[in-house]
């Protein structure tokens, strides 16, 4: 074996370059140790993934022993970087075992990294010391932790043994094979879709639903937690885990995740989050897999009324709930395993530099990754698009010049169900004030300024009228300059179906003239001319016929 020796940042790098014919038959020979029958299934993501272990022997075919001769070093070269423990060596016996009943074999163990030809490469030296005549001795090398980042989908995990006395070919022992966790041709999301203020769930629920990698055949890519490792010395791990952000929740709407997410035959994931639901802003939820009984597995999920496990009949539910009050917009899903080895890439997300397993922190769709639901990006595909409920009023002429003065009303028309069949809405009420010889501004009212009929929260509930004079709303918006000198128009932004309104003008006699306010838009058309800082009166949804 011809050898040649860089210096890389430090390290010496072992390379083999080429094998001259004629070379010695091996004098050592690599298999799997008990109780590894095959090699391992490793998840192609994992900085820390554990492959069969390893036994060095003498050839079955040698009568004698013709490894652990004294003089000999013995190299096990693995095609990937050794994280756990960072190194092999005399100090590190729950690496390693050695049987001889001569009692004669000593050994000195030593770890190198380098780079090969394929990449990334970790050599334990093993240099015998002593060495002895007993045929069944064996040198176990054992568990060891591999970061297989580097290694391509359906790779093999190798170590190939050769030694130097004489110096033989390496010969490759397949320890582990590297898959892909999930399929990603396996993600969909299909939006579901509400309206504001609705008071129940969604009108048309979202889906997700992911599958593992069809190529894993003899266990789940998720991990259980192991407290007591098969083999001795190995130490305890930790649980594959999966973690839910939903994000950019509207006000006002609840979402919520059951305790446990189980697939029927396959695989259950038990909440390690305290929280399982949140009102608004973001939720993050994280499981821990706490069984497996498959090789695989395809999650699916709807959304419902309250969150719930799957059933024989039934997909898992995540809840959501409209509040008679809420907020409007697009919530976003993204899913991720791990624990990841950090930094976060999103607030919330499960991240460990210590846990085993732990995985690559990227989450975009460039393999290796830990996505599962999301944008290429890694952002939040959108899970749901809650639709503005609003009704949008011009007041065309509205003044306190010259010592006339403007009240303005607004009527929350929706309380008639009984009659009509309306379903009535809680909502805020902004006023965009455009006068003629100023900037344009605006206010929301709240229950103690600006104007009364608001409760509490400063919203306007079915059956409530607001009323308020121009100079008390331009007070509460700040803009206390303008006061006998606003000449212009205002419209009112309400964030409920089925308002309407008046506008009243006294002359100086105050005697006063009523003006209906006008109901804009068609519920798709948008009002041109507005500032982008109104952009969200893009959607005019007003039900004009109860």
């Amino acid at each position: 074996m011809n050898w040649r020796r860089v210096s890389l940042c430090g390290l010496v790098v072992t390379s083999m370059i080429g094998m001259a014919p004629g070379r010695a038959s091996a004098q050592c020979a690599g298999a799997l140790a008990a109780p590894f029958t095959t090699p391992s299934e490793l998840n192609r993501e994992g900085r820390t993934e554990r492959p069969a272990d390893l036994s060095i022997t003498k050839p079955t075919a040698a009568g004698t022993q013709t490894c652990f001769e004294s003089g000999n070093s013995i190299r096990i070269t693995y095609n990937a970087t050794l994280t756990d423990p960072t190194a092999v060596s005399n100090s590190t016996p729950n690496n390693f075992s050695v049987s001889d009943t001569n009692n004669t074999l000593v050994v000195n163990f030593s770890t190198t990294f380098g780079i090969g030809p394929t990449g990334k490469q970790t050599v334990i030296q093993i240099d015998v010391v002593t060495g002895t005549t007993d045929p069944a001795a064996a040198i176990i090398v054992k568990n060891l932790r591999f970061d297989v980042t580097t290694l391509g989908d359906t790779a093999a995990l190798n170590g190939f043994v050769s030694s130097t006395s004489p110096q033989t070919l390496p010969v490759a022992t397949q320890i582990g094979t590297v898959r892909n966790t999930i399929n990603p041709a396996s993600e969909s999301v299909s939006t579901g879709s509400g309206i504001q203020s609705a008071g129940g769930p969604l009108s048309s629920q979202a889906t997700v639903s992911f599958a593992s990698n069809p190529l894993w055949t003899s266990i789940n890519p998720f991990r259980v937690a192991i407290a007591t490792p098969a083999v001795a010395g190995d130490h305890a791990t930790t649980a594959t885990s999966l973690t839910f952000a939903v994000e950019n929740i509207p006000s006002g709407v609840t979402v919520s995740f059951p305790t446990t997410l189980t697939i029927p035959g396959s695989i259950t994931w038990t909440a390690k989050s305290a929280t399982l639901a949140s009102t608004g802003s973001s939720l993050v939820v994280t499981y821990n897999t706490t069984s497996t009984t498959a090789t695989g597995f395809t999650f699916s999920f709807t959304t419902g009324p309250v969150a719930a496990d799957s059933t024989a009949t039934t997909p898992i539910t995540i809840g959501v709930q409209i509040s008679n009050a809420s907020g409007n917009g697009t919530a976003t899903i993204r899913a991720v395993f791990g624990p990841g080895e950090g930094p976060a890439p999103f607030p919330g997300d499960d991240t460990s530099a210590t846990a085993e397993p732990r995985y690559i922190a990227s989450i975009t769709t460039s393999l290796p990754s830990r996505h599962i639901i999301g944008k290429n990006n890694g952002a939040g595909s959108n899970f749901f698009t809650i639709a503005p409920t609003q009704t949008i009023m011009l007041y065309p002429y509205v003044t306190d010049l010259d010592g006339y003065n403007t009240g303005i009303a607004v009527a929350n028309t929706g309380s008639d169900s009984t009659t009509f069949n309306t379903t009535g809405q809680t909502g805020t009420v902004t006023i965009f004030f455009f006068p003629s010889n100023a900037p344009s501004f605006s206010v929301t009212p709240t229950a103690t300024s600006g104007g009364r009929g608001l409760n509490a929260n400063g919203q306007l509930a079915p059956g409530a009228v607001f009323a308020a004079g121009l100079d008390n709303l331009l007070e509460a918006a700040g803009q206390t300059a303008l006061v006998g000198k606003f000449d212009g128009y205002a419209i009112a932004l309400c964030q409920f179906n089925y308002g309407h309104g008046f506008a009243i003008t006294f002359n100086p006699s105050a005697v006063g003239t009523a003006t209906e306010a006008l109901v804009l838009g068609n519920g798709s058309n948008a009002r041109g001319g507005l500032s982008s800082n109104t952009s969200f009166l893009q959607l005019f949804p007003e039900i004009l016929v109860h």
